[in-house]
């Protein structure tokens, strides 16, 4: 189906508002955006358990904290490494957030002069484990 991004997101966020008991959602490769993630964990933080969105570029780092914030079920994540920060990391290991199980993080690099990612401290791997 040929949509444009704007449309696609506004009718995903729709299904957001609509759904209040989403479990498990595969959003990768789509153009969500901050504002309908928030519609997401706003209406499912007390169901939602399976989160998997890589390659989605208009999502922030925020947004993904938020998500750790306040969707305290959540058993498994699946996210693009530009996503990651030390703050993401260190809140994912969190006892008064998520227990995770499953943390998968993809490394793409869709930008072939780009050699370099941004460094992840170790420490904050460390607190993961």
């Amino acid at each position: 189906m040929d949509v444009s991004q704007a449309h696609f997101v506004s009718a995903l966020t729709v299904v957001f508002v609509n759904c209040k008991s989403l479990s498990s959602i595969k959003i990768d490769d789509t153009p969500v955006d901050d504002p309908s993630l928030k519609v997401l964990v706003a209406n499912n933080s007390d169901t939602l358990k399976l989160l998997k969105m890589s390659s989605c570029p208009h999502v922030s780092p925020a947004d993904i904290l938020c998500v750790a914030d306040q969707c305290h079920g959540l058993r498994e994540l699946a996210l693009n490494y530009h996503l990651l920060s030390d703050e993401l990391l260190l809140a994912l290991s969190s006892e008064k957030h998520v227990h995770l199980e499953h943390l998968r993080i993809n490394v793409i690099n869709e930008n072939p002069s780009q050699t370099h990612f941004h460094t992840i401290k170790r420490s904050s791997w460390e607190a993961l484990v």
